[in-house]
């Protein structure tokens, strides 16, 4: 089966910060941990290292907030989803929330749906702008997903997660062959430094 994502989902942007940024004028302000553009990266959650401290003039509405497996995806390029675990993270303009009906597509199943070479191919089609080119909400509401039944779903992601995984143990095995190769490179070379 197949659904427009605005179907079975809400899609909206994120704060625009210049509204609420604290000012020198402003005494109170309230802070937030803001979810940046670091926060997308090549794995499924969202990276808590790309987090930065925003103070705000005065407190955000809740629906600039996250909550536990909403998903938020970065407008430009490179475009990225990323599942959040975590309630409370402020998120601007330049990310977009999808807020999914979990009785009909769970969220991480979507989130890897849209970080699909087809998906992300079809939206990299749909950006807008020659300065800073970026895609609009309505652009990813009006994307068909497949959506297939509730158990194949979670069975996917399994499988998409175990992937990620196995690449992430790969890349540490990778970053630890090039340490010792440099190590036993170094070492030979010091053998042969002049006295």
């Amino acid at each position: 089966m197949t659904q427009r994502l605005d179907a079975f989902a809400t899609v909206r942007t994120g704060l625009v910060l210049n509204r609420f940024k604290a000012t020198d004028q402003a005494p109170k302000s309230v802070e937030y941990q803001l979810v940046g553009l670091r926060c997308f990266t090549d794995g499924l959650v969202l990276d808590r290292w790309g987090l930065e401290n925003f103070l705000a003039q005065e407190a955000v509405p809740s629906k600039y907030l996250t909550r536990k497996g909403d998903i938020l995806v970065r407008l430009r390029a490179p475009l990225k989803a990323v599942y959040v675990e975590e309630e409370g993270l402020l998120f601007s303009s330049l990310t977009a929330v999808i807020r999914t009906d979990e009785s009909i597509v769970l969220s991480e199943y979507l989130t890897h749906y849209l970080n699909s070479h087809t998906v992300q191919n079809r939206l990299l089609r749909s950006l807008k702008g020659t300065r800073i080119p970026t895609v609009k909400t309505s652009d990813i509401a009006a994307l068909e997903v497949v959506i297939p039944p509730r158990e194949k779903q979670r069975t996917l992601i399994g499988l998409m997660d175990t992937a990620e995984k196995e690449r992430q143990l790969l890349q540490e095995l990778i970053d630890l062959r090039k340490e010792a190769s440099r190590a036993v490179f170094e070492k030979i070379i010091a053998n042969y430094k002049e006295p």
